[in-house]
């Protein structure tokens, strides 16, 4: 071990928990010589499941002041005593400590620990916790204050000096560790005892020596912090990866009745692997919690979100949307006559056609009580309010380190919101509007999530209000839960009805006048119709029992300028389309209601091709012609774009296929 300090780092282990990887290894760099003890490194694997990680042990310099303490190392007068100036250079060499360790180990779970002789808002500690010249080289941000995220403020010491208490002892760990972390705590046994029991012989008679014998009190001037670790072999989950996607605070009620809690919030797992909900802290699941710091409801642990799919979670009160579109049911409404004594009893939407659709009702969730299984929770989200999802029920660990997403208004806490937040006046806010905030698919055709809710979020209304919080848009809320398509556009390809002409030509655009168009509502096609004609093709690896395609961008009302054109999604039929002399079926798509659209879809809206049910699937590799009705409202140039979202056959079993990206 360098160095010759009486006092020296070790690193005790229990061999029947953890195994050695090669040698300990000293940091013999020059921060270090004649200034503090050197930090030593072990890498270890758990025996029970071979999963790695590496612990560094720590003693930096003393905030003694001594005649060798000059300039810089001086006491600046600022509270955080001498050689400051030494601990913060040697923060800065720990960081590179820690990164030769990751290289070195090829495993990124770091735990660091020991005296640091700072206090948590010193500089030594805001050095290793802020990274800012990056030498972990993983971006902003540096390790992990543990301490911090798991110890309350009160019980947040491990040194007495003076009377005055705080911590030097220290546990931070790399962004790769953090989420293993299961708890930490300080355990007061040393901090809060009288020296008369404290180790020391010195000027203590025999008696006084005896008293301290065979008990772990003052058995140093330290309080010993306490780290508990859970390194399992599936990952937790991180921030991104399962996404709030679109929610409202308010709607129109039932015919205005419970309008404030007219609220629902959709999850999406923005990942390419389905995702099980645990814990590493032993609580309930995911707690989705409100700005007033309380939890609306849980997650459960052991729901299975699918790759690129959705869970809903619903205020029974007031939440409208019952009767929405979600998936198919492998044992469906018995036949079309039970199909429509169920739509007379109001248990389904009446624009349902498929006896075996599923509808957009919440999953199953738990209440605060982590214990109550529920449809859907009932205490209100106040307006202009903000919510954050974490991936534990337990509120002391209600932190940004444990949220995984967030979205709220300019004014409550940061820790529910990501970036500034929405504007507080919207008109959202005040009106019993049928909105909603969803993500921004442009330009990738998957959901912006860059850390600015104002950024990554739109707001649209079926009526265009004025006033709405991100802008007037036209649009729809379109609630998705676990039985709801997924995004698939990657698996599908899409070409003209006819490739041998150009996409602007019949039959793969066909534009009517009033008279001859399809309708010419004043309120939505006033300038008559225009028909895009596409072939669509399956190549999931399965039949496809569900095809819906999800509005992402459209030119509508307010159209920008007098060029721009002011299109509305309309549902269409079936309709039969000659294509180089032989007749082609060209099957019509439904704007699904609820909510009423009487202006025409638009932002979010989705498209169903009802031809396509669970008892006439479409086969892999198969291909359906469809065509996507938009009312011209104002002529101009247009823009219309879509996502694909299918579900295959739930009675037919084949294997996954290899999700590309786009």
């Amino acid at each position: 071990v360098p160095g010759t300090d009486e006092i020296k780092n070790s690193i005790i282990y229990k061999p029947a928990r953890v195994t050695p990887v090669g040698a300990a290894v000293n940091d013999d760099d020059a921060a270090w010589t004649g200034q503090a003890r050197n930090p030593l490194a072990q890498t270890f694997t758990l025996n029970s499941n071979s999963e790695k990680f590496t612990f560094i042990v720590n003693h930096f310099t003393s905030k003694s002041c001594s005649t060798s303490d000059t300039g810089l190392d001086a006491d600046q007068g600022d509270g955080q005593g001498c050689d400051n100036f030494t601990r913060t250079n040697q923060s800065k060499r720990l960081l590179v400590f820690v990164n030769n360790q990751q290289t070195a180990s090829g495993d990124n779970d770091v735990l660091v620990m020991g005296d640091l002789n700072a206090y948590g808002e010193e500089d030594p500690i805001i050095t290793l916790e802020d990274d800012a010249s990056d030498s972990l080289g993983d971006g902003p941000g540096g390790l992990i204050n543990q301490v911090e995220r798991f110890v309350p403020a009160p019980s947040r010491y491990s040194f007495q000096f003076q009377s005055k208490f705080g911590y030097l002892d220290h546990a931070l760990a790399t962004k790769e560790l953090s989420p293993y972390v299961a708890g930490t705590t300080i355990w007061h046994v040393n901090s809060d005892e009288p020296t008369v029991v404290d180790y020391n012989v010195e000027f203590k008679s025999a008696a006084q020596q005896a008293i301290n014998q065979n008990t772990p009190f003052r058995a140093s001037d330290h309080d010993p912090v306490i780290v508990g670790i859970n390194l399992s072999s599936a990952p937790p989950q991180v921030a991104g990866s399962l996404i709030i996607s679109e929610f409202r605070f308010r709607g129109p009620g039932s015919g205005g009745i419970n309008a404030p809690n007219d609220e629902f919030i959709e999850f999406y797992n923005n990942t390419n692997a389905a995702i099980t909900v645990s814990t590493i802290d032993g609580s309930a699941g995911w707690a989705l919690v409100a700005a007033d710091g309380q939890t609306r409801f849980i997650i459960p642990n052991g729901t299975v979100i699918p790759a690129r799919g959705h869970f809903l979670g619903v205020n029974t009160l007031g939440y409208s949307l019952s009767g929405y579109r979600a998936g198919v049911n492998s044992q469906p409404i018995a036949s079309a006559a039970a199909a429509d004594a169920a739509l007379l009893a109001g248990s389904v939407a009446a624009a349902a056609v498929d006896p075996s659709a599923t509808f957009a009702t919440g999953d199953t969730i738990l209440l605060a009580d982590g214990a109550t299984q529920a449809n859907g929770y009932t205490l209100d989200i106040p307006d202009a309010s903000g919510i954050a999802l974490f991936r534990t029920a337990n509120p002391s660990n209600f932190n940004t380190t444990e949220r995984l997403d967030a979205a709220g208004y300019v004014g409550v806490p940061e820790l529910y919101r990501e970036g500034a937040g929405f504007p507080t006046d919207g008109a959202e806010t005040q009106q019993n509007l049928q909105y909603t905030f969803f993500r921004d698919y442009r330009p990738t055709g998957f959901p912006k999530d860059t850390g600015n809710n104002a950024a990554d979020f739109l707001s649209a209304d079926t009526s265009s209000t004025v006033g709405l919080g991100l802008g007037q848009k036209l649009g729809a809320p379109g609630p998705e839960n676990l039985s709801s398509p997924i995004e698939n556009s990657a698996l599908f390809s899409v070409t003209l009805l006819n490739p041998a002409v150009s996409s602007s030509t019949p039959p793969n655009r066909v534009r009517k006048t009033c008279g001859v168009a399809e309708e010419c509502d004043p309120n939505r096609s006033q300038f008559g119709t225009m028909s895009i004609r596409r072939t669509v093709t399956n190549n999931t690896g399965s039949a496809v029992a569900q095809l819906r395609f999800r509005i992402v961008e459209i030119t509508t009302f307010p159209r920008p300028n007098g060029s721009t054109a002011d299109v509305r999604a309309l549902s269409s039929n079936d309709i039969v389309v000659t294509v180089n002399g032989a007749p082609v079926d060209v099957r019509g798509t439904t704007v699904e209601e609820p909510p009423s659209q009487p202006f025409g879809g638009a932002w979010n809206s989705s498209m169903n091709v009802g031809f396509i049910t669970l008892a006439n699937p479409l086969p892999n590799t198969q291909s359906v012609s469809v065509q996507f009705l938009l009312g011209v409202q104002q002529t101009g140039n247009f823009k219309f774009f879509i996502n694909i979202e299918s579900l295959p056959n739930p009675n037919v079993v084949v294997s996954s296929p290899v999700v590309k990206q786009r």
